[in-house]
């Protein structure tokens, strides 16, 4: 490949160069993201016109993440809401209709730059400052179930057994990520995580004598990287169970209090406009729940930004519609990763699990950088093109 045409693909996949290796280190790096779609779709129509365009626009998945970024956009015209959610799927969803196929090696190379720079700035975090739970300029929790994609990708390609290069370098990532993981300190994440290393690792070998000798494998490594950093794992153990003695004696204000709070609220809220949601409307109805008794005063002095549940939050905000649309976001890309045969439909599965399973306690398809790399790995993974295994 000529230098001309190395630059022109570094431009047009530039999102997930910056994906990678900015948005969570650059301030207001969600809006610098949107700056790197727009130059890669302008770069894709100049050089390629709209060949991406055909290829990609019969994708389940893209139509699907495009119906709700307009269904998003309504909501927001009418009632309010964020604005940034909006941005986020609306350039997500546009820049993958005109992103060309994505390759084992480019996967791999942004797997590696991804986990090498998080690791680092987990550590500098965590050890240079001395901040526990950090990521710096963005929420801990969205933090680590970013990097737990990044962990999955590694782990596909380890038990793929491509060559022992990728396996080498997908064992480096696992390394990277896990730690930037247990680092983080979600208790949410952890399991989530867990749950999707071991159906991807189910899926993958379901009928092969390997099964086991790849779950001791990983179960191995994992209890000796958890043995590494056992202080601020059982410290946060212990922090899990005094906050349940704390609610078993009627103290709701810890972080798992206030999220059986905001879960039992959100029943009501959802009730004002159970089709459409509330929108941005939501705090004005937690106010006056307040005001008749309804709920506790801590709730209200928190003033939650969501619900810590992905499904209970576009419930209350965008109703039975958005939940319906968040559930086609989660299992689109496995059913058409399965009808199309699909390479990697074994990550396709860990990764939707684990936004599921993290989505009971979190809100990932909120934030902005786990919007990007759900949208702009499951569209180009789970898509009708054979993907390169070079």
């Amino acid at each position: 490949m000529r230098i001309k045409e190395k630059f022109i693909q570094c431009i047009i996949f530039s999102p997930y160069i910056f994906l990678m290796a900015g948005i969570n280190f650059i301030p207001s790096g969600d809006k610098k993201m949107v700056i790197f779609c727009l130059l890669s779709i302008i770069t894709s129509i100049v050089f390629y016109n709209i060949k991406n365009l055909k290829e990609n626009i019969e994708n389940p998945v893209l139509w699907i993440s495009a119906l709700l970024a307009i269904y998003l956009s309504i909501s927001y015209s009418i009632q309010d809401g964020s604005p940034s959610l909006v941005r986020t799927f609306i350039s997500a969803v546009l820049v993958m209709f005109f992103m060309p196929p994505l390759s084992n090696k480019n996967l791999l190379f942004l797997a590696t730059l991804g986990a090498g720079c998080l690791f680092f700035n987990s550590v500098y975090q965590s050890f240079y400052l001395d901040h526990s739970r950090s990521a710096g300029l963005v929420n801990v929790i969205p933090y680590a179930t970013f990097c737990s994609v990044l962990f999955l990708i590694g782990i596909y390609f380890v038990i793929s057994n491509y060559n022992k290069k990728q396996t080498f370098i997908a064992t480096i990532i696992i390394i990277l990520s896990i730690t930037s993981i247990i680092l983080s300190l979600s208790r949410g994440v952890w399991l989530a995580l867990a749950v999707a290393t071991f159906t991807m690792i189910i899926y993958q070998f379901s009928r092969s004598k390997k099964l086991w000798q790849y779950i001791s494998i990983i179960f191995i490594s994992c209890i000796s990287i958890l043995y590494l950093f056992k202080e601020p794992v059982l410290d946060r153990a212990q922090e899990t169970i005094s906050e349940i003695h704390e609610i078993q004696r009627g103290n709701l204000n810890t972080s798992i209090g206030l999220r059986l709070q905001m879960w039992k609220v959100s029943y009501f809220i959802a009730q004002e406009n159970l089709l459409f949601g509330v929108g941005g409307q939501h705090q004005f109805i937690l106010s006056k729940l307040h005001e008749t008794g309804k709920i506790e005063n801590d709730l209200v002095v928190f003033q939650p930004q969501h619900y810590h549940n992905q499904l209970i939050d576009f419930m209350v905000k965008y109703g039975l519609i958005g939940v319906f649309f968040i559930i086609l976001l989660y299992i689109s890309p496995i059913i058409t990763s399965i009808y199309y045969k699909s390479n990697y439909t074994a990550l396709i599965i860990g990764i939707s699990s684990l936004y599921f399973i993290a989505g009971l306690t979190d809100v990932p398809l909120n934030h902005s950088q786990t919007i990007y790399i759900y949208i702009l790995l499951m569209a180009a993974l789970s898509s009708i093109r054979k993907t390169s295994q070079i």
